[in-house]
């Protein structure tokens, strides 16, 4: 059978038997993308997405005395239109020739196998790009102490250990074989040879990377890491719009307080009061008075499902036998509306976000989709034998409304 031949079987069978199954996937972690309503072909850009935004109030206000009284002068709010990019996210992925030739005539065979490898391509892009969502440009987590290189291993290798608060066991699980990177203050430390993520240690907050000696030796406490390539492309994550003290999409939040959000200093475990008190300064600053998603950790979760626990009475459905406690979802009902608690599995543990669910927009060019467009899916690899298949995205996260979004910080977990 010809090359051809085969590409355009497997061009075939993938429309038809995998790609509509496989694009209506949506992994259990995919929490902010399934908060976040999908492009409309309307609402799906160029290079650029505008969006206007309103900076100020009006304020040009006269107080009557009663009398055939003047007017003030006019104090017109402050608008203005930010402008926003989103750069695409590639996922690259191969089947040997051998392969090709053989599932090209075998339907069969070509459904079990690209049904497995496509369905986890797409499970990998969208955990990808929910990491991207939560920590586009922040990172993956800063590093606790200075890491020492191990020679014995070929090639070097050694052991980085998170802080506490910036750890997360959930970004990491199935990421073995990725390629990171670290910077100090923006500026690239690895920069002789790639690290790659050799294994990770979720007890002790830590991971193994392997990579030049000269590299590894440069890495320092407080240092972020990064996958390789993400914070020079990535989008602005939610965690930096959430941060940002400076100019962000063209507006600076030193000057207009609308644009910065607001942050609650929580310095223990998370309860209700102080997610409370946080959402009150989201109600006074922004005038948050709608349905928001508090993101946690799980960590965080539990916490908040045992202060639950602890305030509840046993009513006329108590039984001695049993006694049902903990709660699978939680609801708070605050003064600015009902307040949703999700627990993310990426969310680092030292922190909880807060994000009235209006103001969190999709903006981009495409969803998460195979192949190039059309019905082409495979492509012949130059070079090798074999053919390529390519998932791909390009879109980002906007929070249009940060003065109504609050960042948890300094949380701690009871042991």
């Amino acid at each position: 059978m010809s090359s051809t031949n085969t590409k355009t079987s497997l061009d075939t069978m993938f429309k038809y038997k995998v790609a509509k199954k496989v694009n209506n996937l949506v992994p259990s972690h995919a929490i902010i993308q399934k908060l976040v309503p999908k492009l409309s072909e309307a609402e799906k850009t160029g290079r650029k997405y505008l969006c206007p935004v309103a900076l100020t109030l009006e304020n040009g206000v006269t107080y009557g005395d009663g009398s055939a009284f003047s007017y003030e002068s006019d104090v017109a709010g402050v608008y203005d239109e930010i402008e926003i990019d989103s750069n695409p996210i590639v996922l690259r992925s191969r089947v040997s020739l051998a392969a090709a030739n053989r599932m090209a005539s075998n339907e069969q065979a070509f459904i079990t196998k690209m049904s497995l490898q496509s369905g986890n391509m797409k499970e990998s892009l969208v955990k990808r790009y929910e990491i991207e969502c939560l920590y586009g440009k922040t990172g993956l987590g800063k590093i606790s102490g200075n890491p020492v290189v191990d020679t014995g291993p070929t090639p070097d290798q050694t052991t980085i250990t998170f802080t506490d608060a910036t750890w997360s066991p959930g970004i990491w699980g199935g990421l073995e074989g990725s390629l990171l990177e670290c910077r100090n203050a923006g500026s690239l430390v690895n920069t002789n040879a790639d690290m790659t993520l050799v294994s990770v240690d979720v007890d002790n907050k830590a991971i193994v990377v392997s990579g030049d000696n000269t590299d590894l030796t440069a890495l320092a406490d407080t240092y972020d890491i990064f996958f390789k390539g993400a914070y020079a492309n990535s989008f602005h994550g939610i965690d930096y719009q959430l941060t940002n003290t400076g100019t962000l999409f063209g507006i600076s939040a030193a000057t207009y307080n609308l644009w910065k959000a607001n942050t609650y200093a929580v310095g223990g475990q998370l309860t209700m009061s102080k997610v409370l008190k946080g959402v009150a300064k989201a109600v006074g600053k922004g005038g948050l008075s709608e349905e928001a998603v508090l993101l946690v950790p799980a960590l965080g979760y539990e916490g908040l499902n045992s202060d639950i626990s602890a305030l509840r009475d046993f009513d006329s459905s108590y039984k001695s036998g049993s006694a049902d406690i903990g709660v699978s979802s939680i609801n708070y009902y605050a003064q600015s509306g009902k307040i949703k608690i999700v627990a993310h599995p990426f969310l680092k543990e030292g922190e909880a976000m807060l994000v009235p669910v209006s103001a969190m927009k999709r903006v981009g060019a495409s969803e998460i989709q195979f192949g190039f467009g059309g019905d082409e899916y495979f492509e012949k690899l130059e070079g090798s034998a074999g053919y390529q298949l390519l998932a791909q995205g390009d879109w980002c996260v906007l929070i249009d409304a940060p003065a109504k979004c609050v960042k948890y910080t300094g949380i701690t977990h009871a042991a």
